[in-house]
């Protein structure tokens, strides 16, 4: 191998670019050079141990724990999931807010407004009773009312204009 390198093309003098011998490292005199370089210490190179078979099953590093007088432990809960019991009205004040939505809805139609915002009144009234959906069976009751409100606007409105038409 020579000392040149053939690629080279910078200044001699540039100490980045390898001085004198073309870029080359220049290794110091009292470690020796082997054909994968100079480690500094005279170290056997790493022999690899024997390798695992990777076809053989995995052995288990402990055996399964026993608890002796307790019966076998059962590691993923119970089969169902408990549900909570609704108190009296819960059904109702569901119900109650969904007839105050859609009476707020359709208030101006005097068939289907005034009646759904009775009957929303009625069951939103009956769903306060439940400790879990009290909120929700105020705020139907309070649609409701909004849209009785309003359907008995539009209805006056209605028989104001059909009694006080100028021809």
């Amino acid at each position: 191998m020579s000392d040149q390198n053939p690629y080279y093309q910078g200044n001699p003098q540039d100490p980045y670019s390898g001085g004198q011998n073309g870029g080359q490292y220049q290794q110091s005199p009292q470690q020796p050079q082997t054909a994968y370089g100079s480690y500094g210490n005279d170290q056997a190179p790493y022999q690899p141990g024997p390798q695992p078979n990777p076809y053989q099953p995995v052995q288990q590093p402990y055996p399964p724990v026993q608890n002796p007088g307790y019966g076998p432990q059962d590691t993923y809960g119970p089969p169902y999931m408990p549900v909570a019991q609704q108190g009296p009205g819960g059904g109702m004040a569901i119900a109650g807010l969904v007839l105050g939505i859609v009476s707020l809805i359709l208030f101006w139609t005097i068939y289907l407004g005034i009646p759904l915002s009775i009957v929303g009144i009625v069951l939103s009234a009956l769903g306060r009773r439940s400790p879990q959906r009290r909120t929700m069976a105020t705020v139907g009751l309070v649609l409701s009312i909004v849209a009785i409100v309003l359907s008995l606007c539009f209805l006056g409105l209605g028989i104001y204009g059909l009694t006080h038409r100028s021809y």
